[in-house]
């Protein structure tokens, strides 16, 4: 295992992204980054495995080319959101660093892999549906905790998707596989509260849209259609939305028909097709808030 060093180039104070007092700091001289232990990339940056040189305890490291995101994202406002999140259920922030090309924010490691893999895993050793309704509530309601949290603090996630559902250890064989779950990657969150203006910006990742998002108008509620979504393929494994480019998965977001297989539901609750339905409904009758969802299902 390999571990690299970052180079010293100072950045100055009214440039930085995380303010003067953790700006200018040598990352090295508290972590070794290990650089064979890579753990995930991103458009704009990499997450790999650290050691705190001190006590040798084993840290994630996002790191971020700062040139690259030049008016693309906002990484201010995700390092503000980091610092005043705290909840068992979300991604916890350990320090930040940064010099005039990178800015690196440690935060706990989790070793239980992502939710996208765990359903994969489960979808093939099941030919018909993949987890059963009693993990997917489990992991359902530690989300929907997780979104209630983040609106309270009139923060708006944007992008719930498995990929940014991580476990804190191993989810298989769990009793409880809600407690394990962390809610990552803040890149595309965003302040606003109830009675802010629309959002406007269409970001996001597609299976996951919501179609307020798609025309252009939206509020904190596409962070619930898109736990619906998530819930639908922890219980059956495959998006309720689907195509083979972007444009085609955007269209049948916009028709909003929801498929539920007798093959795969029709051993399932008619409960949870029913909080699904809620949750992408396009009517009155649609879930769009953490706490009603939360009361639903109990």
């Amino acid at each position: 295992m390999s571990i690299f060093k970052v180079p010293k180039i100072k950045v100055p104070t009214n440039e930085s992204f995380v303010g003067a007092s953790t700006s200018n700091r040598d990352i090295s001289d508290t972590y070794d980054m290990l650089d064979s232990s890579i753990l995930g990339k991103g458009a704009f940056g990499t997450v790999v495995k650290c050691s705190n040189r001190l006590n040798g305890t084993y840290y994630a490291v996002k790191t971020i080319d700062k040139l690259e995101i030049q008016g693309k994202l906002d990484y201010k406002q995700e390092i503000d959101v980091l610092r005043e999140v705290n909840h068992p259920n979300i991604l916890s922030t350990i320090d930040y660093f940064e010099d005039y090309r990178y800015l690196h924010i440690i935060t706990e490691l989790y070793s239980g892999g992502d939710l996208f893999d765990f359903i994969d895993q489960s979808t093939m050793e099941d030919k018909y549906g993949c987890l059963s309704e009693r993990n997917a509530i489990s992991i359902m309601k530690a989300l929907l905790e997780s979104i209630r949290y983040l609106h309270d603090k009139n923060i708006v996630h944007r992008d719930i998707k498995p990929e940014n559902v991580l476990f804190s250890s191993n989810p298989y064989n769990s009793a409880n596989t809600g407690s394990l779950v962390r809610l990552v990657d803040f890149g595309f969150s965003k302040y606003h509260g109830l009675h802010d203006q629309k959002m406007r910006t269409k970001l996001g990742s597609p299976y996951y849209m919501s179609p307020d998002i798609l025309n252009g108008s939206y509020d904190r509620s596409v962070d619930l259609w898109s736990a619906g979504v998530v819930c639908y393929i922890m219980l059956c494994g495959y998006p309720p939305f689907s195509g083979d480019t972007d444009s085609e998965i955007y269209d049948a977001i916009k028709k909003g028909i929801i498929v539920f297989e007798e093959e795969i539901w029709g051993d399932l609750s008619i409960g949870s097709k029913l909080f699904v339905r809620r949750l992408l409904s396009s009517g009155r009758d649609r879930l769009t808030d953490a706490s009603m969802a939360l009361d639903y299902i109990g």
